[in-house]
């Protein structure tokens, strides 16, 4: 049974200002606990919340409302939080206002009013600063997109491309990053979420997991422009069937389900194509390859890659394609696909754990686990 005391309350209120009356409550907090706070107890207990985040803000308070720190107890949280970038409080917060100052010491962006500030190791924002700000998430968005629609897979831009691509500097790049993640506009993946940030899964990213990766350093994660975003931007002629899903945010990884009946174009024609019915395998690819010959390449559509097959209640089976392989055909070969997937109706499938080929490879390969869903899972543990 863990009891209360006023360190772990003041830690608790710097984390969660939300549990205990809100950001605006926290500069009194602290005015009545110092004097009263044993800073050996408090960095004990600091240690067991495990974030970068709160050492960087814990840091940033104490100095900002003039607790005596010791030069060894400042020097350990420095060393704890170093490389992290975070805010004081949620962007998304009752009580956030717009960034005021930046601490270089202890790498956090200061967004709420009510706290006391010391002019040392802080950046004021002056108002030109403010309309570059402005101007950069503009600038950004509008480069990202370009970026990622010119790529061949639209693939997503690296944050430190991104801020080299835009002129801005890492703190400022951060700042804009948020706000248009926060705005709905981008869509951050790092390897926490994939483990190829620069392929976007089909899995939806939770806001705070992309907020948390925005505070990791640029070259660790990847912008895509958001579907919301592409929504209104993507000229609708531009791209043919599932090119222009993907181009509209649509997951690499997203799978399509196909009538058998799509192959017999390609079983038709032995001497263009070998359609490969070996039973489903990691490595092997079941459906239409482009193995034609040299008299036929001309006549011959590209390869399409079926990773495999999915079987239904009636004893048939669909055909499986990833979003990314049906992307890359050429157009009149999507159209051909198109007429012969399947509609949410007629996806009528066996239990998964009746389909052991099929579950293997989508949960063992596709729908892994990302590194922020088993970080939840062992906080759920912990507190259980």
């Amino acid at each position: 049974m863990s009891v209360a005391t006023i360190e772990r309350t003041v830690l608790d209120a710097i984390d969660r200002p939300d549990l205990c009356g809100g950001i605006s409550d926290l500069p009194e907090i602290l005015q009545r606990a110092c004097g009263r706070l044993n800073l050996d107890l408090l960095m004990q207990c600091l240690q067991t919340y495990r974030s970068k985040s709160l050492i960087s803000k814990v840091g940033w308070l104490l100095e900002a409302f003039e607790y005596e720190l010791p030069p060894p107890l400042e020097k350990r949280l420095l060393d704890w939080s170093a490389g992290v970038k975070t805010y004081l409080v949620s962007p998304r917060a009752a009580g956030a206002v717009s960034v005021v100052e930046y601490s270089n010491k202890w790498g956090l962006l200061i967004n709420a009013d009510g706290f006391k500030r010391s002019a040392q190791h802080h950046i004021r924002f002056t108002s030109e600063e403010e309309k570059k700000m402005k101007e950069s998430y503009q600038k950004t968005l509008e480069r990202l997109t370009k970026l990622y629609l010119n790529s061949e897979q639209f693939n997503g831009v690296r944050g430190d491309r991104l801020a080299l691509e835009t002129e801005m500097d890492p703190v400022m790049a951060r700042i804009v990053f948020r706000d248009l993640c926060i705005d709905g506009m981008i869509d951050i993946v790092s390897p926490r979420s994939f483990v190829n940030p620069y392929i976007k899964a089909d899995r939806a990213i939770p806001k705070d997991i992309q907020l948390e990766d925005i505070d990791s350093e640029l070259n660790e994660f990847c912008v895509y422009p958001s579907p919301k975003h592409l929504e209104k931007t993507v000229n609708k002629k531009r791209f043919p069937f599932y090119k222009m899903e993907l181009a509209k945010g649509g997951g690499h990884l997203d799978i399509r389900y196909f009538h058998e009946r799509v192959l017999d174009h390609y079983r038709a024609q032995p001497d263009s194509y070998i359609v490969n019915e070996n039973p489903f395998g990691m490595g092997q690819h079941l459906g239409a390859f482009s193995g034609r010959s040299r008299r036929q390449r001309h006549k011959a559509w590209g390869a399409v890659r079926c990773p495999g097959v999915r079987q239904l209640s009636n004893e048939g089976r669909a055909i499986c394609v990833l979003l990314r392989y049906l992307a890359q055909l050429a157009p009149d070969e999507q159209e051909y696909w198109s007429t012969f997937e399947m509609s949410s109706q007629q996806q009528d499938f066996i239990p998964d754990s009746a389909d052991e080929v099929f579950s293997k490879w989508y949960y063992g390969l596709i729908r892994t686990k990302p590194a922020w869903h088993a970080e939840e899972e062992d906080n759920d543990d912990d507190e259980s």
